[in-house]
């Protein structure tokens, strides 16, 4: 990615997307945690 040429609108798309990433996969971990107790 060039920031030399980003608008800050897309700067913020970028930020967003990256925010509902790491959401995402922290859901994701806590889901697998939860599923591992039960096949204990």
């Amino acid at each position: 990615m060039e920031f030399g040429r980003v608008t800050p609108g897309e700067l913020m798309e970028v930020d967003g997307q990256y925010i509902y990433y790491s959401l995402n996969t922290t859901v994701m971990d806590e889901v697998l945690r939860w599923i591992m107790q039960f096949k204990k």
